[in-house]
């Protein structure tokens, strides 16, 4: 039973489980072999070229999961692997790696300026969601508990790079693209309800791509939930500064600061 005494050993089981059935889904690029930021982003960029080659309407949504890691259910996670072909001792391994967690919060207490040595600590609590961050068998939970999410949206292309999601959806008209997107966000609100997962709604914002020959720059209304999802001119995603009439100014902007930074 070695293997269930070192979760080293399960994290190469629990891969090799994964790559022998080829689960995890192919829009997924986060710690995936063969797939990296370069490949998200490749496939990203390409699906936008193409629709502003082609004078299509096409609105980038780019949602930032809430404490991602932190909040993951334990029972939906072990259905999850169970589903996943990680069963039996291994399935019961997680079970008894994930429970009994117990946090509290230590802060030092500062008057008049000075540190005052003795600590203020709170009462242990047990964690009941999450998993423990460092782990090496965390992206791999967290890389199944979301594996189903593009699977649920029929429409709309999907770029995943572990919690950073992006929903692309196109559409020739007004009338398709907003109807397109009620269906979209309609998909979305169901899997994260039903898998207990947030957006951060100041994180979460919304790009119409175009080119600057393109006038129609078309925004219509993104409703989410209980929220509004706001377009912005610009975001950052995997690293790469994008801008609504796809230049790469800010991005080599943005680079250029950094250089500078490091040569002075």
């Amino acid at each position: 039973m070695s293997l269930l005494k070192d979760y080293r050993k399960v994290n190469v089981y629990c891969i090799d489980v994964i790559t022998k059935n080829n689960i995890l889904n192919d829009v997924q690029h986060g710690f995936h072999e063969a797939k990296s930021t370069e490949t998200a982003t490749h496939a990203f960029l390409e699906n936008i070229q193409k629709a502003t080659e082609k004078k299509i309407n096409l609105t980038g949504i780019f949602f930032d999961l809430s404490q991602a890691y932190d909040v993951l259910d334990h029972k939906i996670l072990l259905f999850k692997l169970h589903a996943y072909r990680i069963r039996g001792l291994v399935n019961q391994w997680f079970k008894s790696y994930l429970c009994n967690w117990k946090q509290y919060v230590e802060i030092n207490y500062m008057e008049n300026t000075s540190w005052i040595s003795e600590k203020i600590t709170s009462t242990l609590k047990e964690t009941k969601g999450g998993v423990p961050q460092g782990s090496v068998l965390s992206p791999i939970m967290f890389l199944l508990y979301i594996n189903d999410l593009p699977i649920n949206i029929q429409r709309g292309r999907r770029t995943l790079f572990a919690d950073d999601t992006n929903i692309q959806i196109e559409a020739t008209n007004t009338n398709i693209l907003n109807e397109t997107i009620k269906e979209v966000m309609q998909q979305l609100s169901s899997w994260f309800y039903l898998n207990k997962l947030v957006i951060s709604p100041h994180k979460t914002t919304a790009i119409s791509f175009h080119t600057l020959q393109n006038k129609s720059n078309l925004k219509p209304e993104i409703a989410f939930q209980d929220m509004d999802i706001k377009y912005k001119n610009e975001t950052k995603f995997l690293g790469f500064y994008l801008t609504e009439d796809v230049k790469w100014d800010v991005h080599i902007q943005h680079v250029c600061n950094i250089l500078n930074k490091t040569t002075t």
